[in-house]
């Protein structure tokens, strides 16, 4: 399989690849044929993006200009391209499942505060993240409500982004079907001692 290699600005590399599947002969036509309704959603998340992660947008702008097609279509599809088609039943992988919960202990990890992260807008950290009021301020207007889909989560002992009670607290709220996550991480525990001692 074919890995591009990219550089310059986000635009610059989207517009690189763009080009790279334009003259693949991908046709993204078919594709970019949305509902209103997925195009009224994509729409709304398009916004939300541009503001907390432009970068990613600016990707996208390049990767339309690439394979010349509307910026607005293609991001819109990219947004909603699972979003509409009901969900039976999920695995979640080591997932952040309170991303507010996840934020806080960064903010403590990093030894400031959130009067100074609200004052500052964003604080980079030493374990290479930046940490955003903005941000956290979205995190905590839009909080998960809603998820009623059968789930297993398969947990890593040694997450240190997400602790067990945190998990264990998503799990009652939200079905998980916990027998199910357990045998999973014995299934993980056995794959990667088989793997340790290869």
């Amino acid at each position: 399989m074919y890995h591009p290699r990219l550089k310059g600005s986000h635009y610059e590399m989207g517009l690189h690849y763009g080009e790279l599947l334009r003259k693949g002969g991908q046709d993204f036509s078919s594709v970019l044929q949305l509902s209103q309704e997925q195009r009224d959603f994509g729409i709304a998340c398009l916004s939300v993006c541009e503001t907390v992660v432009p970068e990613l947008c600016q990707e996208i702008k390049g990767l339309a200009e690439g394979l010349m097609v509307s910026y607005e279509d293609l991001s819109v599809w990219l947004l909603t391209m699972y979003g509409h088609e009901p969900i039976e039943k999920a695995l979640f992988v080591s997932p952040v499942v309170d991303m507010e919960r996840l934020i806080v202990d960064m903010i403590g990890w990093a030894g400031v505060n959130e009067e100074l992260l609200q004052a500052k807008g964003e604080i980079p950290t030493n374990f290479g993240q930046t940490l955003s009021w903005q941000y956290l301020c979205w995190v905590r207007e839009h909080p998960l409500s809603g998820w009623s889909t059968p789930t297993a989560i398969l947990y890593a002992g040694q997450d240190n982004l997400t602790s067990q009670q945190t998990i264990a607290g998503f799990s009652q709220t939200h079905h998980d079907y916990s027998n199910i996550s357990r045998q999973l991480q014995d299934l993980r525990r056995d794959i990667m001692v088989s793997i340790s001692i290869l």
